[in-house]
């Protein structure tokens, strides 16, 4: 069987939508809704259910038609049929659908996801067990620790440094594994900024620091 394709997806100002509002299908409306997504939910006991924020919440029974003009749907619901006839009219209308009840008919599943910052930890397990992939990724996240954020934010910075630096300094992934190697991660999550700059010079060279790379550090993370 093929592997899955990773992808994120800019959903801002898309619609999502979301058929079932049990359990599942509010997490799922609420995962859109954080990436920015308009998110319509749609279940006939929808009056009886608290929507996420932001959520519309559409009374009925699914309906043909209820796609229209959305980039892709989930079909949550506890009745096969209904979300074998979601699948259905999303394929025809050539949207993308994950069938919670049946990972064959669906086109994507959403990963565990853990955030810090920007930086953003994902784990799949297509779909074979959520919870599982929630567990794991609960595990990763904890061996990370602080400062991996702040880590984000300068290597975005040395890169765009490195493509308009006049001499074409070197940076790539052995710099930076050179920088979290000599500590760096620690140095940026307990605000030792004087020894970033050190380690930045010495791995990276003169004319490189947190001022030269124009980096903006969140206030709380001064002292």
């Amino acid at each position: 069987m093929p592997s899955d394709c990773a992808i994120n997806l800019q959903l801002s100002g898309r619609l999502c939508v979301v058929v079932g509002a049990g359990r599942i299908g509010r997490h799922k409306a609420e995962r859109f809704l954080d990436a920015g997504a308009s998110v319509r939910l749609i279940d006939p006991l929808g009056q009886k259910i608290l929507p996420p924020d932001g959520a519309e919440m559409v009374n009925r029974e699914y309906r043909t038609g209820d796609l229209d003009g959305a980039l892709l749907a989930v079909a949550a619901t506890n009745r096969p049929e209904v979300n074998r006839q979601v699948a259905e009219d999303a394929r025809r209308s050539g949207l993308l659908v994950s069938v919670v009840d049946n990972r064959a008919a669906s086109d994507f599943s959403l990963p565990a996801v853990r955030q810090q910052g920007q930086l953003r930890l994902t784990v799949s397990t297509a779909g074979l067990s959520p919870a599982l992939a929630r567990v794991v990724a609960d595990r990763l996240f904890e061996t990370l620790g602080p400062g991996w954020d702040l880590l984000l934010e300068l290597a975005g910075c040395l890169r765009g440094w490195q493509l308009t630096h006049p001499e074409h300094t070197a940076y790539n992934s052995s710099i930076l594994r050179q920088l979290i190697d000599r500590g760096l991660v620690e140095e940026l999550a307990d605000s030792r900024f004087d020894l970033v700059d050190q380690l930045l010079t010495e791995t990276c060279g003169a004319g490189c620091t947190l001022a030269d790379l124009g980096l903006k550090l969140p206030r709380e993370h001064d002292r």
